[in-house]
């Protein structure tokens, strides 16, 4: 990986003097961490550039954006490129992407630490590309790794499991992992952190704030204490105590392990709390504000604060509307379709929520829609405790079916296994759902 990461530096110095530079990203909090990364590179390097985040690389986008100047350089991370190939263009590019990806033209140079690669020594995230290409352009670039973790955490896979990750983490220097109880957000009082805690879903706990306070009391902890301010008889008492409270099914294993915290605006944070914080802005349509935010800028911490309450209140209302919408079920799976009561940009927030509950037994796909003011709907899936099925695989072979029939859509697939989704015509909503349930009884039946 870091030799494929040398290669590419040098021919990107050696190819972009004089030429203005074009960034376009993913609207994820690791694409959003990717897009800071560059921008602070380019500045070091001087250049002229622009950026632009997006939510899916559509030919119309790939179209549009081609016919810039071609003296343009383009720098494209965390997109999926699957229809990228299909456009011829002279502009020299650049592609950082995780995921396998085949048949590249010549004239794309690709950074991907999966393609000829060991995945788990060298994968990591498009931020963790960019900065691994940034402190290569420039050791002073090193501090970018705060950044790079905080993308690396949003995209809810395991830091630690990749040799190329870990170094990542080590050159951060205002960075601590701690060991303890990964309720999320460790570092703010635990009366809150109990009361909004979704991952895990905690019977009579989550959304309860009587029901939080009764329980402090009981087990004899300040309600003002944080996670990490717990002793280990605190940590023995509330972890017997959240496993109790958790239905058969759900898995208790995940509820005690690493907590990264981030010194961040001179204030210790949760990392995952930033990662859903830049996040938040993005489906908020506030992309600008997550940039400048980890770019450090103070008067958009202010404002990406201010959305992420925004952002909290929606959530909470989506919820409740999400309780009272009929839900369709199959074995192994539940599809709520949501029209337009809730928005699209916490659909996907919901169904991480909801597939969190213990009313849910692992391996459970839940998929949400929600309809937009454009006549699209978005479409996104989550697996109840991260086993079993691959719901990218799944949205795609729904995909290609429905495509038999409607040849015109321009629906594509991103995400990862975990969780995925794509946007369709809302006109085409009962013929995609017909096709989508068949698929998730057939691969229900494939793992029984």
């Amino acid at each position: 990986m870091l030799k494929s990461v040398e290669k590419v530096s040098l021919e990107f110095l050696k190819v972009s003097k004089e030429r203005p530079i074009r960034i376009i990203g993913n609207q994820s909090t690791d694409g959003i961490c990717a897009i800071a990364i560059l921008i602070k590179t380019l500045q070091k390097l001087d250049k002229k550039f622009s950026t632009k985040a997006i939510k899916a690389l559509s030919n119309e986008i790939i179209e549009k954006e081609f016919q810039r100047d071609t003296n343009e350089i383009f720098i494209f991370c965390g997109l999926d490129p699957k229809n990228f190939f299909e456009n011829k263009t002279s502009h020299k590019t650049f592609l950082f992407y995780n995921q396998k990806t085949e048949n590249i033209p010549e004239e794309i140079i690709a950074l991907n630490p999966t393609n000829n690669e060991d995945p788990l020594e060298n994968y990591c995230t498009s931020a963790g590309i960019a900065y691994l290409f940034s402190k290569e352009i420039s050791q002073e670039l090193q501090f970018l790794s705060d950044v790079a973790v905080i993308g690396m955490i949003g995209t809810e896979y395991d830091p630690t499991r990749s040799t190329t990750n870990k170094i990542i983490i080590e050159d951060s220097f205002n960075l601590t992992i701690k060991k303890g109880i990964t309720l999320y957000p460790a570092t703010r009082p635990i009366k809150r952190t109990l009361e909004y805690s979704t991952s895990p879903y905690i019977q009579g706990i989550t959304g309860n704030g009587t029901g939080v306070l009764r329980l402090l009391e009981e087990l004899q902890i300040s309600q003002e204490k944080n996670i990490l301010d717990l002793s280990e008889e605190e940590i023995a008492k509330l972890s017997t105590a959240i496993k109790s409270r958790q239905a058969q099914h759900s898995s208790s294993e995940e509820i005690y392990g690493d907590i990264f915290v981030l010194n961040f605006f001179n204030t210790k944070e949760d990392v995952r709390e930033l990662a859903v914080l830049i996040n938040s802005c993005s489906h908020l349509g506030k992309s600008d504000v997550a940039i400048e935010y980890c770019l450090g800028n103070s008067k958009s911490k202010k404002e990406a604060l201010e959305i992420y309450t925004r952002y909290n209140h929606e959530l909470v209302s989506a919820l409740k509307i999400a309780e009272k919408i009929e839900k369709m079920e199959g074995k192994g799976f539940t599809i709520i379709n949501a029209g337009d009561q809730i928005k699209e940009g916490v659909i996907g927030t919901v169904c991480s929520v909801i597939s969190s509950s213990p009313a849910y037994e692992e391996g459970t796909v839940f998929v949400g829609m929600a309809q937009n003011n454009d006549g699209q709907t978005k479409i996104t899936a989550r697996i109840s405790g991260r086993v079993g099925r691959n719901v990218k695989e799944m949205f795609e072979k729904t995909l290609q079916n429905f495509r038999e029939t409607h040849p015109e859509t321009k629906a594509d697939v991103g995400g990862n296994k975990y969780a995925a989704g794509c946007f369709i015509e809302s006109i085409h909503e009962p013929a995609f759902i017909e096709n989508l349930q068949k698929v998730l009884e057939i691969e229900e039946i494939k793992i029984h």
